[in-house]
């Protein structure tokens, strides 16, 4: 091998694996970062409610947690994307990356909705006095999204911040084990 291609090989290689390694070092320390932040948020929560904690797993996973609530309880989870139950799952917006879930089995079946956290008067006609009390701390971008077996509130991006989390599983838990105040349709 001849000093020019081993230069020339040295060159590719500084040109594209030097930036992707550098990239995936990011994210994988921005990753860490954001699950440090996470236990402390969700994993004081997740105490005070006598909840399960379950640490991440892998590199870039996030930490998920179970509280009890009403039915098999409340589940508390961030995935790539939205997910929310088949009926009602064209009616949300997905528009793409990490969002957290608060999730929690229907006691009783419940009719279709999707309540979109900017929707505060629709929020109203769903929602009881005791959950839309709740309903401002989610933020505009929230869904809270029932297709009559599981209520969802879908968060964009990992929340970090107590009051909004601890609002999405009040709510979650107020319609799963009552449904809609009446239809949202």
């Amino acid at each position: 091998m001849s000093f020019g291609m081993i230069f020339a090989f040295l060159i590719v290689t500084a040109i594209f694996a030097v930036p992707i390694g550098g990239i995936i070092l990011f994210q994988y320390l921005r990753a860490s970062d954001h699950r440090k932040k996470q236990e402390v948020a969700w994993g004081t929560l997740a105490q005070q409610r006598g909840g399960r904690w379950s640490p991440a797993r892998g590199a870039f996973g996030h930490h998920s947690m179970w509280l009890p609530g009403p039915g098999q309880g409340v589940t508390v989870a961030v995935a790539n994307g939205v997910m929310v139950d088949a009926a009602v799952a064209r009616e949300c917006v997905n528009p793409g990356g990490w969002h957290t879930h608060v999730t929690a089995p229907c006691v009783a079946p419940s009719s279709n909705y999707v309540v979109h956290g900017n929707e505060g008067e629709r929020a109203a006609r769903v929602l009881s006095p005791d959950a839309m009390r709740w309903f401002p701390s989610l933020g505009p971008n929230a869904t809270i999204a029932c297709g009559g077996r599981i209520v969802t509130v879908v968060m964009p991006g990992t929340v970090l911040q107590p009051e909004r989390i601890q609002a999405a599983i009040e709510i979650t838990a107020n319609l799963a084990s009552r449904g809609p105040a009446q239809a949202a349709r």
